[in-house]
């Protein structure tokens, strides 16, 4: 009887040992090699396919790939996560503080994140005021930024900004502007936009700017 009770024990223990190999460890090891970032799985892709990515770099109306030295690299936008713990509420004046302390945050995670990686595979830099960087990285940088539990998600955009006038200029009635005679000409254009920068988002149609944060500081303070 005690030989029989001793059998079984051993059947039931090589059972649960069987179950946790073929069905618990394999998703665990799953879990683990899930990256922590959301990304475009077709940059993936683009890296691992040269002529791919050649074709996109040849393309007049895509910008989101470039070939240096033969070797892949990628266009892309970094979003952090938002743990600075900030809400914007209050009155105006609170807001406008928080704002900037939020943004401050940004600027400083972001900082600290950029000190603390590799850099082989990242270069060209821009830190933006929205949360995170624009960068050229390879498939190496690419790697080692989608496992940063600090980073939100990273954007690729590889189609060139294209402005359809047709479609938009009716919709402020520009084209009856055009009909008297108007057409900007000698007009200069003023972009108000914390988050845009000429290099990342806008390479080649926004031109050099200045940091409106710093201008209300000095206005503040009666210098401008």
């Amino acid at each position: 009887m005690h030989i029989e009770k001793s059998g079984v024990k051993r059947a039931v223990i090589g059972a649960i040992v069987l179950f946790i190999v073929l069905f618990i460890s394999p998703h665990l090891d799953a879990q683990d090699m899930t990256p922590f970032v959301k990304h475009d799985k077709q940059l993936l892709e683009t890296f691992n396919d040269f002529s791919h990515a050649e074709s996109i770099a040849n393309d007049e109306h895509l910008i989101g790939v470039e070939i240096i030295d033969n070797e892949v690299w990628a266009r892309v936008g970094v979003l952090l996560r938002d743990n600075s713990g900030v809400i914007i509420e209050g009155t105006k004046e609170e807001r406008r503080e928080l704002v900037n302390q939020k943004v401050a945050w940004m600027r400083n995670e972001t900082t600290r994140l950029l000190s603390n990686l590799s850099m082989e595979g990242i270069k060209d830099i821009r830190i933006k005021n929205s949360g995170g960087f624009g960068a050229l990285i390879s498939l190496d940088g690419l790697n080692e930024l989608i496992n940063d539990k600090r980073i939100e998600e990273i954007i690729w955009s590889k189609y060139k900004p294209e402005l359809i006038l047709a479609e938009s200029a009716p919709l402020i009635n520009a084209d009856d502007s055009w009909a008297r005679g108007y057409n900007g000409t000698g007009v200069k254009v003023c972009i108000i936009d914390s988050g845009a920068t000429s290099t990342f988002d806008l390479p080649g149609i926004v031109g050099d700017g200045i940091n409106l944060f710093e201008v209300m500081k000095e206005f503040k303070k009666g210098g401008v």
